[in-house]
């Protein structure tokens, strides 16, 4: 049984544990490679994208609603999302 440091408390501990008794740092997981993160990053620009995109056609429709008149906002609230139109509110 050979001793080596741990990362996390720098306290001797056994090769063969799968934790540190010290402080309860795993040994044996694997870290994440350059890969892996670059798929991480990826994955967050990706959604970063499509949300901005959905946020600009959706602030886009809502303005050319607003064009309209507010009773064609309401008209178009109600025919593409299913809210009912409450012509009180003009």
């Amino acid at each position: 049984m050979a001793l080596t440091s741990c990362p996390a408390c720098s306290e001797q501990v056994s090769t063969d544990a799968k934790a540190c008794p010290h402080c309860g740092h795993p040994f044996g997981t694997k870290t994440p490679d350059g890969r892996e993160k670059i798929r991480w990053w990826l994955v967050l620009l990706v959604a970063a994208v499509l949300g901005a995109g959905f946020y600009f056609y959706w602030d886009r429709q809502m303005d050319d609603a607003r064009r309209n008149g507010c009773l064609d906002a309401e008209q178009w609230a109600e025919d593409e999302l299913g809210i009912p139109s409450n012509p009180e509110d003009c």
